[in-house]
Formats: C-alpha cells, sequence, structure tokens
C-alpha cells in the first residue's frame, strides 16, 4: 500500500530529526501474531500446522497509530504505549 509506505517514511524522516537512525530495510507493513520463546518437537509440528492455514484478506479503518515501548523480561514482553497518533480522514 503506497500510502502506508509513505506514511513510514514520514515517520521515518521525523524520528530521524531527533537522533534515530533510518530504517535500511524496506518497509514490509505487518502484524506480529505470536513470539516463539521455548521451542522443542511437538513445537515444530504444531508449528507446521499453522503454515497449512489460508487467512483471507482483510480490509480494516485505523484512526490512530500507537508507538509502544517493549520491554522483555523472564516473564515475557511488557508493552507500555508511549504516544498515539491521530490519522485524518483524506477524501471521502
Amino acid at each position: 500500500n503506497k500510502k502506508l509506505t509513505n506514511l513510514a517514511q514520514e515517520i521515518d524522516n521525523v524520528i530521524s530529526k531527533f537522533g534515530f537512525e533510518k530504517e535500511k530495510r524496506k518497509f514490509i507493513p505487518h502484524i506480529t501474531l505470536l513470539r516463539i520463546k521455548d521451542k522443542d518437537e511437538k513445537f515444530y509440528k504444531d508449528f507446521y500446522k499453522l503454515t497449512q492455514v489460508e487467512i483471507p484478506e482483510i480490509n480494516f479503518y485505523a484512526d490512530k497509530i500507537t508507538f509502544f515501548k517493549s520491554t522483555l523480561l523472564t516473564t515475557g514482553s511488557v508493552y507500555e504505549p508511549i504516544k498515539n497518533f491521530y490519522i485524518k480522514k483524506i477524501g471521502g
């Protein structure tokens, strides 16, 4: 999606002014569905089954982007919202 790619580039440009290094990798929009911590033989068998699932394309409306701070603890990740950016609807 060109608009989403442009938004990511715009965010990258803005945060680079605050000392953050610009992302060198190509932007690929995604949603993280799971994080893998411990792996055993059963895990791999079950995980392979997930690769066989067809997920239909979905359309959705987003009215904000939230930046999160992720802290990795021994008990798992803790996500803390840092800042919300509200998206203005353009056009009809």
